[in-house]
Formats: structure tokens, sequence, C-alpha cells
């Protein structure tokens, strides 16, 4: 592997509160997508997204805990480290939400109500709250009563009053047959599928921001991503990269390991600066750097490129040229981004944690041109491209300068 995980939540988020609800004993997972799944997928993805849990509470060091599927919930069982257990898991793919709960057995309504006000009361006193319950099996009330029913008892016990669009605290009650659950916080996680549920993809990386979080958006769809990282900058550039790319991993690749090759591309500018006219380099790089992709890919057996282009963002991703460079590639190029403007992107890289560090990337790129084309000729550019860059070349070029690790 060739990141190491850390503790990585070893200060307290903003988002995280120390206090939780006081006599918890299970955290409650959530999942949305997987649910809708037919029977053999939804199993499937479910064992998997419980063995990325279990990763990521292992390697955030909640070590004593134990997990466990019911219908429609996972529940997780910390001994100890419930915050680290909860910072961990809103990391997962395929996880929407989790809540630190109290749970247990009852045989009446009265047994859920006199609990849920003794959890509840201290911190929901001169506050505006409501209750929602929610309820799963036969029993002999309804949600309704147990909403009425607690929210009654809370306002006796001290609470300020109810508001149902604008509450201070929302008290949550599940009724699941003969279980119930008490919460009162909610953590959200990523959402999307679980990691490792989809085939392998080969992302074209930079460190920036857009190649990053195109490559953590592939991943909430469940997809195996590799990476592959083109150094047109040398040592400064490589060891920026790899600060970002391990920030990225070990943050959020629980259930997959990606493989990350460095590929030298330097040898390539003299030959653009030699047989191709300024306005088609940006181009020719990129379609570079797709065939060398297309390269590795299959030599993993991956079955897509991804990139982080949007656009119109710069000359070589206004569409004509998008064309222009992905024409001849046999792959399927992946662009989860194309639609999204700086703005957009740059918010999910603060959401992942890599904004900071992608941030500091400087422009390494030795062959920008000065009026880059935003339409290259398309004939011409394909009759220099094939001559002087073909497939042999960049395979010759790239065969022993790629560095795996």
């Amino acid at each position: 592997m060739w990141y190491k995980h850390p503790q990585i939540f070893n200060k307290k988020s903003k988002d995280l509160e120390e206090e939780t609800l006081k006599e918890t004993n299970v955290i409650i997972v959530r999942y949305g997508e997987i649910a809708v799944k037919g029977v053999k997928t939804r199993r499937r993805m479910q064992s998997i997204l419980i063995n990325n849990i279990k990763e990521s509470l292992q390697r955030n060091r909640v070590e004593k805990m134990a997990v466990k599927a019911i219908p429609g919930r996972i529940l997780v069982y910390p001994e100890n480290g419930t915050e680290k257990a909860i910072r961990a898991l809103t990391h997962v793919f395929g996880i929407t939400s989790v809540s630190p709960a109290y749970h247990s057995k009852f045989d009446k309504m009265e047994t859920i109500l006199e609990k849920a006000l003794e959890l509840v009361e201290d911190e929901v006193r001169n506050k505006i709250f409501m209750v929602r319950a929610r309820r799963v099996g036969k029993h002999d009330f309804t949600s309704k009563d147990v909403e009425r029913q607690l929210g009654s008892l809370i306002l006796s016990a001290g609470g300020k009053k109810v508001d149902l669009k604008n509450p201070e605290i929302i008290v949550n009650v599940e009724i699941r047959d003969n279980l119930f659950f008490v919460y009162t916080k909610e953590y959200e996680g990523p959402g999307g599928l679980p990691l490792g549920s989809e085939g392998k993809i080969l992302a074209l990386v930079s460190g920036g921001f857009d190649s990053t979080v195109a490559s953590w958006t592939l991943m909430k769809r469940g997809a195996k991503v590799d990476m592959v990282f083109f150094n047109i900058g040398g040592e400064d550039q490589k060891t920026q990269v790899l600060e970002v790319l391990k920030k990225f991993t070990c943050d959020w690749c629980y259930g997959y390991h990606p493989i990350l090759y460095i590929v030298e591309l330097r040898w390539v500018f003299p030959i653009l600066q030699l047989f191709f006219p300024q306005g088609f380099w940006p181009v020719a790089l990129k379609k570079t750097m797709y065939l060398a992709a297309q390269i590795i890919a299959k030599q993993i057996n991956a079955k897509a490129i991804a990139t982080g282009e949007s656009l119109a963002q710069v000359a070589s991703q206004t569409l004509h040229n998008l064309y222009v460079t992905e024409k001849g590639i046999e792959l399927p190029v992946l662009r989860p981004l194309i639609g999204m403007d700086k703005e957009d992107i740059i918010k999910i890289s603060r959401r992942i944690g890599t904004y900071e560090l992608s941030s500091k990337i400087k422009e390494f790129c030795a062959i920008a041109s000065p009026k880059p084309s935003t339409a290259v000729n398309v004939e011409k550019f394909e009759e220099l491209f094939w001559k002087h860059l073909n497939k042999d070349v960049i395979s010759e070029n790239i065969s022993n300068s790629i560095e795996k690790i």
C-alpha cells in the first residue's frame, strides 16, 4: 500500500459535538440507494458496505465494536470511541447518515415514552422541539400516538414549545418490531454506493481541485479508482501531488486500496514544439495523456479512463477540443464534472478535505501556449498527431518510466 492510514480524526470537528445522547449504546447507520436495488444486488452491496464499515473503524482505532444488519439499517456497537466511530463512518461511501442512539426492547408504548423522556429531558429543557416517530411492524399504537404523548411529556418536563417547522431539537424515535431507538443528532455521510461494488476505472490526476473531486465522485458511485499522474514538472510537482493524494486516499478509501501510477511525460515537449503549432499544444498534450492512460488501463483491466474536465473551463476543454482529444480513444472517457462550474467543484473539494492542499498545487505546465486554440483544425491535428505521437511512440516512451506505488 503506497499510503498509510493514520488516525485521521484526532481533532474535533465543528459538526460533531462532544456530548451525544446520554446512554448511547449503538450507532444507527443509514443507506439510501442500496435499499431500492433488487434482492441479490442489495445483499451483495450491503455485505460490501459492512466490510467497508469494519475497515473504517479498525483503521481509526475503534478496536472494540460489533456490526449487525437489520432490515433497512446497519447497527454499530462500539464499546468505546463513539465519537471516533461517527467520524470514521461519515467517510464511508454508501452511508447517507449516522446517529448515536439508545436502543432497547419494549413490550408496551409506555416503556418507550418513559425511557425517551429520561434520555432527552435535560437536552430539551427550555428548547423549541419536535418529536418525530417512525414505526415498522405491528403494534397497538401508531407513530402519531408516540409523537403526541412524548411531546406532551416533554412539555410537562420543561420543554419550551413544539414547533414542527423550525425546532431547535428533533427528538427521533424509531420503532422496529420489538426494538426502539431514541436519538437527537444525525450526521451526514457521503451517500452513493459502497466503494468496490463497481468495476475498475483509471483516473488521470494532477492533485488539483478537479481531478481529485472527479475521483471522489466516481468512488461515490462504487467504482474502484486507480490513479495515474503524468509528471511534467519534476520532483517538486510529484511531492505536492503525493501530499494531496495521500490525504485523499487516507480519508476516503475504505474498501479499496488504490494504486498510483506515476508516468514521466516531459519527453513529449520537444516533439510538440518541433512539429505542432502553438495553438495545438494543450490538446496534443492531453491526447497523449489519454493514450498513455489507455495503455495502462488495458494492462490493469480498467474498463474506462476518467478526467476532471469541465466543459469550456479552459481552451482544451471546449466541446470541439474534447471531441478531438477523445477521437481514436478506444476506452470510454468518463468526465463526472463536465457540467459543473469551478465553484461547484471547489465546494466539494472543501467538503472532502482536500481544498487546502489542492490550492497549493502550482502550475507546472512548461508547454502552455500563449494563444491556445479553442477549436483546433481536426484534419491538420489528426495528421500531425498520428504521425508524431502515435500509440507506438507513446508506448515506447512510457514503458520504462512508469512508477507504481
